[in-house]
């Protein structure tokens, strides 16, 4: 079968595809990939990939050439001036070739976008499968009213966690994979390797501004080092917001640590647009380092990364090209940057966030304690995990902490997917216990055979404990919830049985008391969408409803049943 994947995301979302399409390989399936433009050479990082299909959407909504005066018109004046007839026959156009050189007989997108959605159904109803019908759609699309549809479990949960920060215990990746229907396994999050001569390159580049710089020490101020190096360690300075980014002064003092040290010289990285942050290094450094920012494409990053002994980044998407590379990360989680979601996609891969109680804050809400994150965590921490994964070949917590970071390192579970166990004793804390129990529900609920009666998960074999207030929260909300599912219930075969106005509303009315009350908790949020989605699915009958609200019933109850205040 031929899928065609989309994914019209950021650098970082589009290398988060690449286990998704090694599971669709490994089940005999060719894989297709939609990326936007300006990330095609990154689509060319991914293994496995049978065909490419850049799109642009400003190329496809080009304006006529402004006649005097075009820009005092009113908007719907300025509006007939587009040449909508062209730009829909150049969308045409682009998909007839999509179609004809790749076939797809499934279109699934794996990002809730709204053009995300139109694409895919557009392209879907576009393309003849080898059976003559239209492509199947998947993951995120419209459906034949215009209407947004999530294809699967695994897709209604991703749109509930895209609203709310720290309620998803999935790292994305592995979310990817499920609403694609891959099946896991090991390294599937392999990229592809830079070629050999790229690599050699990047070292002799390395090797020579180190050399450069050494050799000029006394005019640096950098008396008394050792002319010797261990290594190069990658550091990321920038991210994706300023919020989330850790301060360019800590990144120095961590940068000293590592040469003082170890030996091992710092290699800043970068887009143009951060050259200014590698200037502000360099005015803080005290020891000598390499500045790349700016000056690679990549192919070069990738060489850069694949020469080194191990990156130190924001939440970024060199992250996850690292990662993808193999190469040991150390990633620190700032604002709404978690670990749990986005984290660096490879085992043994160590993340830090800072130990408050606000963090991740939510999306759209303004800090109140000046983003207090960006300072909690001191560069000894990072240093000394780097210098023990380095030279002892483990991430080991300093003997004295400061206690300002959570510290996870990376493990992959009985199921093949990544999951996080604490180095900071922050395994037990009450965040920690609520991702680990609806991990294990959520799972379930999420993977369980809809053609079956009854959802019936296996239990935790321990309650798992939350601090009183957090318990009392989350059990109140779930109780209530699961009443008015119950409610919903019995009402629904009453309307089975007498289709009357009356009942309808009723039914109707407990319907959204279930959404507004699980999505009124920040722990649930993400249940909400999940039950609005799985309610309002393709073609489902009233019995169909009651099956899943009987699913959804079960869900709550073994959630709450493992709870312990």
């Amino acid at each position: 079968m031929n899928i065609l994947l989309l994914n019209l995301a950021r650098f970082g979302d589009l290398l988060q595809t690449q286990a998704a399409i090694t599971g669709l390989v490994r089940q005999g399936h060719r894989v297709g990939i939609v990326c936007l433009d300006n990330f095609t050479s990154a689509a060319a990082l991914l293994s496995g990939v049978s065909y490419i299909a850049p799109v642009s959407g400003s190329a496809f909504l080009p304006e006529k050439p402004g006649r005097p005066g075009m820009s005092d018109l009113p908007d719907m004046e300025i509006a007939r001036e587009k040449n909508w007839p062209d730009a829909l026959a150049g969308l045409a156009a682009w998909r007839d070739d999509l179609c004809s050189a790749f076939a797809p007989d499934r279109v699934c997108n794996l990002i809730p976008s709204l053009s995300s959605q139109l694409l895919t159904s557009f392209v879907a109803r576009g393309a003849s499968c080898s059976e003559g019908r239209h492509a199947v759609c998947a993951g995120f699309f419209v459906d034949g009213h215009g209407f947004g549809v999530s294809g699967n479990s695994w897709a209604a949960f991703l749109r509930g966690t895209t609203l709310s920060r720290g309620v998803s215990p999935f790292n994305i990746v592995d979310i990817f994979r499920e609403i694609a229907g891959a099946e896991a396994g090991a390294h599937d999050n392999a990229l592809c390797r830079p070629p050999q001569e790229a690599r050699a390159a990047a070292r002799d580049t390395l090797r020579a501004e180190l050399s450069a710089q050494l050799s000029g020490q006394s005019s640096a101020g950098l008396h008394g080092q050792a002319p010797d190096c261990r290594g190069f360690v990658a550091l990321q300075l920038g991210a994706s917001e300023e919020r989330r980014r850790w301060p360019v002064s800590s990144f120095a003092v961590l940068g000293d640590i590592l040469w003082r040290e170890g030996k091992y010289c710092p290699v800043l990285l970068g887009s143009k647009s951060e050259i200014h942050l590698a200037e502000r290094y360099g005015l803080a450094a005290r020891h000598p380092y390499i500045s790349m920012v700016g000056r690679t494409g990549l192919t070069e990053l990738a060489a850069i990364l694949s020469v080194s002994r191990m990156l130190i980044s924001n939440d970024t998407g060199t992250m996850h090209l690292a990662a993808g590379l193999g190469l040991p990360v150390l990633a620190v989680f700032l604002a709404t940057a978690q670990p749990f979601d986005t984290g660096p996609y490879l085992t043994g891969s160590c993340s830090l966030e800072p130990d408050m109680a606000c963090h991740p804050c939510a999306f759209g809400v303004s800090c109140d304690r000046d983003f207090a994150c960006r300072s909690c965590i001191s560069p000894k921490l990072p240093g000394a995990l780097a210098l023990s994964r380095l030279e002892q070949g483990e991430w080991r917590m300093p003997e004295v902490s400061d206690g300002s970071a959570r510290v996870w390192f990376s493990v992959v579970d009985e199921q093949g997917t990544i999951d996080l166990q604490s180095l900071s004793g922050h395994g037990m804390s009450g965040r920690a216990s609520w991702m680990r129990v609806q991990r294990h529900f959520l799972r379930q609920f999420l993977d369980r055979d809809t053609s079956q009666a009854g959802f019936t998960p296996k239990a935790m074999s321990t309650p798992v404990p939350l601090p009183k207030e957090m318990f009392l929260a989350a059990a109140g909300t779930l109780e209530q919830a699961q009443g008015f599912v119950d409610l919903m219930r019995q009402q629904g075969k009453v309307l089975l049985q007498k289709p009357v106005p009356l009942m309808r509303e009723r039914f109707m009315a407990s319907w959204g008391k279930i959404r507004e009350v699980l999505g009124g908790s920040p722990l649930l949020k993400a249940l909400a969408v999940l039950w609005e989605q799985e309610t309002q699915g393709q073609n489902l009958h009233l019995d169909n409803v009651l099956t899943l609200a009987e699913d959804f019933s079960g869900l709550l109850e073994h959630i709450r049943g493992a709870l312990r205040g």
